[in-house]
């Protein structure tokens, strides 16, 4: 619902007027229980290094997409 229209004037450099409103809406909160990890403080240069050293090929190549996901996630 819209509230308390002003009209403000024009601007300096055109004929366009600055309106300010009040806009009052309901909202509910809705508190989750879900855990979010905070990956800011992750060691990336080690992780990087130790996926690196992975044969990749040897370990995902003969697998399915999801099954080769699988053996990622795992080693991630």
């Amino acid at each position: 619902m819209v509230s308390d229209l002003f009209d403000l004037g024009t601007f300096a450099t055109c004929d366009h007027n600055a309106l300010l409103w009040k806009v009052e809406i309901r909202t509910v909160n809705d508190i989750s229980d879900r855990q979010y990890f905070d990956y800011s403080k992750a060691d990336t240069v080690s992780m990087k290094r130790e996926l690196q050293c992975v044969d990749w090929d040897n370990e995902i190549g003969h697998l399915s997409a999801d099954q080769g996901w699988l053996v990622f996630k795992d080693k991630l």
